[in-house]
């Protein structure tokens, strides 16, 4: 696919310049007899220097591995933070349908029944009307259960998913109870403001990697054109100067570099946690992102980063010694 683009190019932007040389290659086959031996030779050094241009053209358009690395590392980088926003989006739509249930629950009117802090079964299924408790559920179904994406996040029914958010007791009142209570009313509010700090604390952690997540691009970014001016190619015209120069550069950026990753690791570490129904992975990277290749992108980016330079590093090297 390059080398055809590569052609192509090369027909659409110098057909009309080949055309003279085509013809006289084409003569001398035909009329060897004929053709001086200065054309010969001349036709020789014309055919030499197109076969190094369109070589240097292939090689332009297919070796560069510092293009493959700013895209390995700006691909992962980019991945990341879509899934950042996307969970982003995800939670805060649960918070707030959270908060319309909670709503939905605090307008209703509750039947009498023990304070919620003394020793009395609050629980206790008794008879009444259980129309409330229809209620409840319904109004659960269309706020939380009803979060786009739900399902393919979660993928459990009503009970699995009220039981997460509020036990199995509580579970078992509104499934199969038959008062709607002042305790119940109670606990379930309690209960659900609970859950929406769990997603408002989930949404801090996200900024927090976001933010990571985005400095670490700025700084993966900030090597692009030393990866390029180090390109091996491009050195044998660079003095003995510059070779220094780019060799100092390359050590500095390896080691901001392997600090960035230190401290990748320490964050990880440090606020490692699991991730509240979602997951029962160890890490909020492990969970955040699954649909990647890698569970640790910054990472993963950074030690590609760090293979590109020690190649540049090498070359650097390499061409200091041949030379000097």
């Amino acid at each position: 696919m390059v080398v055809a683009r590569a052609l192509g190019a090369a027909r659409s932007a110098g057909t009309r310049g080949l055309l003279p040389v085509a013809g006289m290659v084409f003569s001398v086959f035909l009329f060897p007899k004929i053709a001086p031996v200065w054309v010969l030779h001349l036709l020789g050094g014309i055919g030499g220097f197109l076969n190094s241009i369109t070589i240097h053209l292939l090689w332009e358009l297919t070796n560069r591995e510092w293009i493959a690395g700013v895209a390995f590392a700006g691909g992962y980088i980019r991945d990341a933070l879509g899934e950042i926003e996307t969970e982003r989006e995800f939670t805060e739509a649960e918070r707030d349908a959270l908060e319309a249930f909670a709503a939905d629950v605090r307008a209703m009117t509750a039947q009498g029944g023990p304070n919620v802090n003394s020793n009395a079964p609050v629980l206790a299924v008794g008879a009444g009307n259980t129309e409330q408790l229809a209620q409840i559920r319904a109004r659960y179904r269309e706020t939380v259960m009803s979060v786009p994406d739900y399902d393919e996040i979660y993928d459990d029914g009503f009970d699995r998913s009220f039981a997460a958010e509020f036990g199995e007791d509580l579970t078992v009142v509104v499934n199969g109870g038959a008062r709607f209570t002042r305790p119940v009313q109670q606990l379930l509010l309690t209960q659900t403001s609970t859950s929406i700090a769990d997603r408002e604390r989930h949404l801090d952690a996200l900024s927090v990697e976001r933010d990571s997540v985005v400095s670490a691009g700025r700084q993966l970014e900030e090597t692009d054109r030393l990866v390029e001016r180090t390109d091996p190619r491009r050195l044998i015209h660079s003095s003995f100067e510059e070779l220094l120069e780019y060799d100092r550069d390359i050590r500095g950026a390896m080691e901001s570099y392997q600090q960035l990753l230190e401290e990748r690791q320490h964050e990880i570490h440090v606020n490692n946690r699991h991730v509240q129904r979602r997951s029962k992975r160890t890490f909020l990277q492990e969970y955040l992102y699954r649909a990647l290749d890698t569970p640790f992108p910054v990472i993963t980016s950074t030690l590609g980063r760090l293979r590109t330079l020690g190649e540049r590093r090498r070359a650097v090297v390499d061409s200091i010694a041949r030379r000097y």
